[in-house]
């Protein structure tokens, strides 16, 4: 019985059409990295609103760390606690969803403030 061998044709770059095409893949690979403050424009010191209830409320204390209750968490961990709180006994969240800055989730802010640089940069 022969050995097959099979030729890696994985594409080491990614492949676009358009600038549609850049600003999508933009936007996939922010969401895809571990969060951060910066990348959203909200900045340290920035009091956040937990979206179950408003009078939750967290601290921006660094890149990609806040402070809720006195503990240094990340967005989702100190969601997780939240929810806890409010009753909710879930294993997971995507804690820019449940954050507010300014009325706005943490994750729609991000994505709002991304789609201003890039109409900026055309």
């Amino acid at each position: 019985m022969e050995v097959l061998e099979l030729q890696d044709v994985t594409p080491r770059t990614e492949i676009v059409e358009s600038a549609d095409d850049i600003q999508a893949l933009r936007t996939a690979n922010i969401k895809a990295g571990r969060f951060k403050f910066s990348t959203a424009s909200i900045p340290i010191g920035s009091t956040l609103n937990f979206v179950k209830d408003l009078s939750l409320t967290a601290t921006v204390v660094e890149d990609t760390w806040v402070e809720y209750r006195g503990q240094r968490h990340s967005l989702t961990t100190a969601a997780l606690e939240a929810l806890r709180e409010c009753g909710y006994n879930w294993s997971s969240v995507q804690g820019p969803e449940y954050w507010l800055f300014q009325g706005e989730t943490v994750g729609s802010h991000r994505e709002r403030q991304h789609e201003i640089e890039v109409s900026a940069e055309q």
